[in-house]
């Protein structure tokens, strides 16, 4: 009802991280995209980062909706960083790519029918 356990959801991730995911590395894969829910993502970057405790779940912010995160470097120099921020529809990048321009933040997409005209059914 509340969502899934943080102990749940670290579990769930090392298990990806240590399945589908190395076997995609040991295919020699070496550029993955992964969407997730926010606390997925969190997991996923203790785990990468080899933070295990709950200290580190509580310090570290639940990524937002529509962030975007980039992890790269080499084994053992990791870098990470926030590279969209999803709730302000706006790159963190010093140079963006032009595809981004065209996104609307979402208090700018208008309602859907259902919602604007009090007349529609649904």
């Amino acid at each position: 009802m509340l969502g899934d356990a943080p102990r749940d959801v670290v579990r769930d991730v090392r298990l990806f991280m240590s399945t589908t995911l190395q076997n995609d590395v040991n295919e020699g894969e070496d550029t993955h995209v992964i969407i997730a829910h926010g606390a997925v993502m969190k997991a996923l970057v203790m785990h990468w980062f080899h933070l295990y405790d709950l200290d580190s779940w509580k310090q570290i912010n639940t990524p937002g909706n529509l962030d975007f995160y980039m992890i790269e470097g080499e084994k053992k120099e990791w870098t990470l960083s926030h590279i969209y921020d999803g709730m302000n529809a706006q790159s963190l990048l010093d140079n963006p790519p032009d595809p981004i321009a065209h996104i609307k933040r979402p208090n700018q997409m208008p309602l859907p029918p259902w919602l604007s005209d009090p007349s529609d059914p649904r």
